[in-house]
């Protein structure tokens, strides 16, 4: 788990190493762009590591997204020193991605 995590990190930083090249589009443009990459990576890494795991999809999907969400808002709130509604649906909607990703894994596996 701790190498998926790690790859998410890993992927996450490239992408914003990416966005900041394209740093003349519009914010609303990149920050779009960002949620989308996101939801997509969590959905990848649920289905890789549920295939790799021995316990239930949803359960593996949802471990892997919650970790992940709980260190992306850790960050959020060392940074911005605040908590939103919108940043909580965000964040809940990265772990429900990888959720469903645990669970098509999981589906793929047998």
């Amino acid at each position: 788990m701790t190498k998926n995590i790690m790859k998410m990190y890993l992927y996450t930083f490239i992408y914003l190493i990416i966005i900041s090249v394209l740093s003349k589009v519009s914010y609303s443009i990149i920050s779009i762009i960002s949620y989308i990459f996101l939801l997509m990576m969590c959905l990848l890494k649920g289905i890789n590591y549920s295939r790799s795991s021995n316990k239930p999809g949803y359960i593996s999907g949802l471990l892997l997204g919650t970790l992940f969400a709980i260190t992306l808002l850790v960050i959020s709130i060392i940074l911005t020193k605040n908590i939103s509604l919108k940043s909580l649906i965000y964040y809940t909607s990265l772990i429900l991605s990888s959720t469903i990703g645990g669970i098509i894994g999981a589906n793929i596996r047998k």
